[in-house]
Parts: structure tokens; sequence; C-alpha cells
């Protein structure tokens, strides 16, 4: 929640699953992870990322986000970090 500083960040409001959620620990990665929650927030921090779920692939460039559904998994297109927030339901 909140304004990003950087205005080259695009932000992406979606209305998810309808229910209660705690986000978990978060966890920042340089390789390959698998993204195991019902959901997960993604934030590119650095470099070009390649989100896979299911049937679904989304490319992320440098600053951007996605929502991606389990199961799933998160891979670098070079060297670079990303954010992974899983959500879980309550």
């Amino acid at each position: 929640i909140g304004t990003p500083g950087d205005p080259s960040v695009r932000v992406v409001n979606v209305m998810a699953s309808r229910d209660i959620w705690r986000i978990a620990p978060a966890e920042i990665v340089t390789q390959a992870a698998e993204l195991t929650a019902v959901l997960s927030v993604v934030f590119a921090i650095e470099g070009p990322w390649l989100v896979e779920a299911g049937t679904d692939r989304t490319a992320l460039m440098q600053s951007d986000t996605a929502l991606a559904c389990a199961p799933g998994r998160l891979a670098p297109q070079s060297t670079g970090a990303a954010l992974i927030v899983p959500l879980v339901r309550v």
C-alpha cells in the first residue's frame, strides 16, 4: 500500500480470490524458485524474470509485479533479484 517512489514502477491492482489472506514470510531470490503458495506476489527487483503458472507465462522486466497461482515457477532471464511474497489463506 502506498505510492512507489520511482515513477517507472508499474503497479497493477487486482482483486484476487475473495478470502482472508495472511502474508507469509517474503523471500528475495537470485535463482529459479518454485511458487508453492496458493497466490504469490512477485516483484522483479533487478533484471528480467519469467513467471510460469500452469499454461500462463508472464515476462517481468525490472520493477514489474505479477500475481501468480500455484503451482508456479519463477526463473531469471539474466542475473538479477526478485521478491516473492506468498499469500496464504487464513
